[in-house]
């Protein structure tokens, strides 16, 4: 089976619901309106296109292949673009999403099987996204994911907490800046 981001497989695991493109391509977000709060003079410069470095990655299920992050940030409104291509032969598994940054209200996508709601809001220089999910059985998951920076900028932080019917689990996402060498840690 290709790899499919980690919100999709943590999901599809606990569902076990053969439904991962359908997901996969109605995971995108509405054009949200204008920002609650203005953005703040100096923003943490998170936009750009991230790479995954496995090797200083701490995740629960190891992922082979290239999986890379593009991120448009403006300190009102965060447009993130995920893929991921196994072998440089498959076409890459993709999802985005755009929010409004500071919004009190949460963002809903629906696919088939499952809705979900989620925001981002910005803590100091960091970024929160937070995430429910609910099937039409009623299956609920949550997910938090704290976007940092480190090394000049050049490093992107993520890390990811996901509560389903599974259990618990924590991942921590390190990526470099594409045009950048990962520091060795």
């Amino acid at each position: 089976m290709r790899h499919m981001t980690h919100r999709l497989r943590i999901l599809l695991l606990f569902l076990s619901l053969p439904v991962a493109s359908s997901l996969a391509q109605s995971a995108h977000a509405s054009h949200p309106g204008p920002a609650a709060n203005k953005p703040a003079a100096k923003l943490p410069p998170f936009s750009g296109t991230w790479i995954l470095d496995p090797k200083r990655s701490q995740l629960s299920q190891r992922i082979n292949g290239e999986s890379k992050a593009i991120i448009d940030y403006d300190g009102m409104t965060w447009h993130y673009v995920h893929s991921h291509q196994q072998t440089p032969e498959d076409e890459p598994d993709q999802w985005q999403t755009t929010l409004v940054v500071d919004s009190p209200k949460y963002n809903t996508t629906q696919s088939e099987e499952i809705v979900f709601h989620s925001r981002i809001i910005r803590q100091g220089n960091a970024l929160v996204f937070s995430e429910y999910g609910a099937t039409r059985r009623g299956q609920k998951m949550r997910n938090t994911v704290r976007y940092t920076l480190e090394d000049d900028g050049n490093t992107m932080i993520q890390s990811e907490t996901t509560v389903s019917p599974l259990g618990s689990q924590h991942n921590l996402y390190v990526l470099h800046r594409e045009g950048t060498t990962s520091p060795v840690k």
